[in-house]
């Protein structure tokens, strides 16, 4: 009888609130990798937590769950954290109705614990979102209600540190690809130029070779097949894709070439220019070689090298070039190389850092869905990582001034965040607004931190009490 009424009760008040999720489970117990854990709670993460969320925002999802005591002890070893799609697949799998997502991460409750007393913005979020909000809760026990009540133990004046600290690295992403799109101002037509001639005249290894993997793969439309590319496409000539293209100053988007880093000194000791020096014939002389016939060209086409160092090459007459057609340094000629003529010295530092730097470009550039591809391309700027910096900043303030944490965004903040993520509040401003910001209240939080009544560090010892009787010792 009084399982009939609880279930008119729950049909009740789904007829009047379908959005309310009725959490009937005491329990929700996974298996996962072969060990079994008990989950304590799961709720919406990001922008769906925060309340800026658009159509095309993706869904994501945090909680805790709890290790059995035989998994702890057992040979399977103690896991810290779960997260993929094979943790969605999982939780699935044991009844919860999820979105379908990669984007989950679950904390072992010690685990979890530990990020939260050091005040680990991301975590903070799963310590002190609203429960009893059904539009973020996807399940909760009585242990993760527990956990949230006690938020205060963990919360503490080091969030000053923590939350401003994410919000500098927003800052230096912000930074970082603001010199991608001024250095590179031409990268998307680029990238959309690769992609067009894809498969038809550039193969797999001529991309790798020249723009990185990471264009390669990002361009390719033939993902299965794309290694086999003597059946895709033919292979081209550097000059001849420049001259396709059109872009100016393409060389710059390309994998740095190790013959720009180099440097080079006579017998002398006189510096040599690769590109203008002009040969001695009296003293340079062998065959196919004239007074017109510069270093760069030797060292492409008749030269070898023995090596003194990475970075030192002694340079001999007779080879087939150093380098390759890729701007590679090619082995060393194992046998009689010529007369010594020059020694070439190799700035390794630079040409690393601007590889890297190169590489870092097209991977940023390559991940970039086309929404917030537009948006760098129309603002100047990714308004996500801006979006970011204002909210950990703000919220960290809010945090100083109360003693508690809400990581929901409503009324005029949640109409800011919306106004700098869509781009309305600031436009084309917002790169200078997210510098003078990030300043101001930088200094703002010294001075809350200064008076603020948190504790300077969590209450590690109602913590312990706390996650022992949790775990039921």
């Amino acid at each position: 009888m009084l399982f009939t009424e609880s279930i008119k009760v729950i049909k009740f008040f789904k007829i009047f609130y379908p959005n309310i999720k009725i959490k009937r489970k005491l329990k929700v117990k996974f298996t996962h990798n072969s060990a079994e854990y008990e989950l304590i709670l799961l709720h919406l993460a990001g922008s769906k937590l925060y309340g800026n969320s658009t159509p095309q925002s993706d869904t994501d999802y945090r909680g805790i769950f709890l290790a059995s005591k035989e998994t702890k002890l057992g040979i399977l070893g103690s896991v810290q954290q779960l997260e993929g799609i094979e943790v969605y697949k999982s939780l699935k799998k044991a009844g919860l109705d999820l979105a379908e997502t990669e984007d989950i991460c679950i904390w072992e409750l010690n685990r979890f614990v530990d990020l939260a007393a050091q005040n680990n913005p991301n975590v903070c979020d799963t310590l002190c979102f609203d429960y009893n909000n059904p539009k973020y809760t996807v399940y909760i026990n009585e242990k993760g209600k527990e956990i949230i009540d006690n938020r205060k133990l963990f919360l503490s004046s080091k969030l000053k540190f923590t939350f401003s600290g994410y919000a500098i690295s927003q800052l230096a992403k912000i930074k970082s690809r603001d010199k991608y799109l001024n250095k590179y101002p031409d990268v998307s037509r680029v990238l959309a130029f690769i992609k067009e001639q894809y498969g038809r005249s550039i193969d797999w290894d001529w991309t790798c070779n020249n723009f990185g993997g990471q264009v390669a793969e990002y361009v390719s439309e033939f993902k299965e097949t794309a290694q086999n590319h003597t059946e895709l496409s033919i292979t081209v000539s550097w000059e001849d894709f420049k001259e396709w293209s059109g872009i100016e100053d393409i060389d710059r988007y390309r994998i740095p070439q190790l013959l720009s880093y180099c440097h080079a000194k006579d017998l002398k000791g006189k510096q040599i220019y690769l590109a203008s020096y002009q040969w001695d014939p009296e003293r340079y002389y062998t065959e196919g070689l004239n007074e017109d016939y510069c270093l760069k060209e030797f060292l492409q086409t008749k030269a070898s090298f023995r090596p003194f160092s990475p970075s030192m090459l002694a340079i001999y007459t007779e080879g087939t070039g150093i380098f390759t057609a890729n701007g590679k340094l090619k082995s060393a000629e194992p046998e009689h190389i010529g007369e010594f003529i020059c020694l070439l010295s190799i700035d390794q530092m630079k040409y690393k850092a601007d590889k890297d730097f190169n590489a870092a470009m097209w991977e940023w550039k390559c991940k970039r869905n086309e929404t917030r591809s537009a948006m760098e391309a129309e603002f100047g700027i990714d308004l996500k990582n801006l979006s970011h910096l204002w909210r950990l900043m703000t919220k960290a303030k809010e945090i100083m001034i109360t003693g508690d944490y809400n990581p929901e965004l409503v009324g005029e903040e949640l109409k800011t965040l919306k106004g700098i993520r869509d781009g309305s509040l600031y436009g084309k401003d917002s790169y200078d607004f997210a510098i003078k910001f990030a300043e101001e209240n930088d200094k703002e939080l010294d001075e809350l931190y200064k008076v603020t009544k948190l504790p300077k560090k969590a209450d590690m010892i109602g913590i312990n009490k706390l996650v022992l009787k949790l775990q039921g010792v």
